[in-house]
């Protein structure tokens, strides 16, 4: 019964996915072979995405999560973790039960890790790499509602990405109690999300970005809590910025600020450390989290051309513009 029931959702995505892929109502020209290669494609990335799927327990409280290395880290939302060093049970479909511990945890993106304290033959899904999901793309959101049951398995629901930032992708998969710190995937079977919040709404469910776990993963494997510095102890840098699609342009350099005599008009910031800007709001949002006194280096694109400055961070003056960074 399960086994037909998959088959049949299936080939709906199947023909829904050829639709949108070839730009047009799909009709009697379509070719049974075409939608046989969308459902192949399909059933190769479910099964491991649904096995890697997992229940996270701890107390009474419960929430999903997704395996994603041999050596037991696991992925889940910020709220569901809560604390580092928390005990937790990780629940596998097949019937295991692993002891776990929680690490760190983010108050800006609800992102969360758990550690798996002797893993053995895990299922394993991919994390995707730090490229942000295109709008309209089709998603796969999986998860334990109502908690895990091992007879039905998790539960798969197919979507859309209706918008996506650096740490939140919002989706019209719709989820339910329970399914919060669950995977959301491509149709390569990639994680590219994290369940995390839940509305009413079927186009309001938000999940953690791909991204904001590979921009905290440090801090996350210390089991540190990320969150934004107070004014007084935040980096200043001293520009005003505008969108730009290569990053975040300088619009506005301050006088007798750090970026004063670095920084011009007109240079477009492509990277903070390690991290690509991919908007303006980005920029803003790596300075509230680094410390004043810090050297921080900027990739910068000048002229066209790609350079690197290193500025030290000075601490945020109280006549400073509030939007400026």
């Amino acid at each position: 019964m399960k086994d037909r029931l998959l088959t049949k959702w299936l080939s709906v995505l199947a023909f829904a996915v050829l639709t949108v892929s070839h730009g047009r109502a799909a009709d009697s020209s379509a070719s049974p072979v075409d939608f046989q290669l969308i459902q192949d494609r399909i059933q190769k990335m479910l099964t491991p995405a649904m096995t890697a799927t997992v229940q996270v327990r701890s107390g009474g409280a419960a929430g999903s999560g997704v395996i994603i290395s041999e050596d037991g880290l696991v992925l889940t939302a910020g709220h569901v973790s809560a604390k580092p060093g928390r005990p937790f049970k990780v629940l596998l479909n097949d019937g295991r039960e692993f002891d776990a511990i929680s690490l760190g945890n983010s108050k800006l993106t609800d992102s969360g890790m758990l550690q798996i304290e002797k893993p053995l033959k895990l299922p394993v899904a991919k994390l995707s790499g730090r490229n942000q999901p295109t709008i309209g793309e089709w998603c796969i959101a999986v998860g334990h509602p109502n908690g895990l049951d091992r007879q039905r398995g998790a539960v798969v629901r197919v979507g859309r990405i209706i918008s996506a930032n650096r740490s939140t992708l919002r989706t019209d998969c719709k989820l339910l109690g329970g399914d919060s710190g669950g995977p959301l995937f491509d149709l390569d079977g990639q994680v590219i999300g994290i369940h995390s919040r839940i509305y009413i709404t079927p186009d309001q469910n938000f999940h953690v970005a791909a991204l904001s776990f590979h921009d905290e993963w440090s801090a996350l494997k210390e089991s540190k809590i990320v969150e934004t510095l107070a004014l007084s102890e935040r980096g200043y840098l001293g520009v005003l910025t505008e969108p730009n699609a290569k990053g975040a342009r300088v619009a506005e350099v301050l006088e007798n600020s750090p970026a004063a005599g670095k920084l011009k008009i007109g240079d477009i910031v492509t990277r903070f450390e390690d991290k690509v800007i991919l908007t303006n709001t980005d920029l803003t949002q790596f300075i509230s989290l680094t410390s004043k006194g810090k050297n921080v280096k900027l990739g910068v694109q000048r002229d066209g051309k790609p350079i690197t400055i290193e500025i030290l961070l000075s601490r945020r003056p109280e006549t400073e513009p509030p939007k400026s960074p």
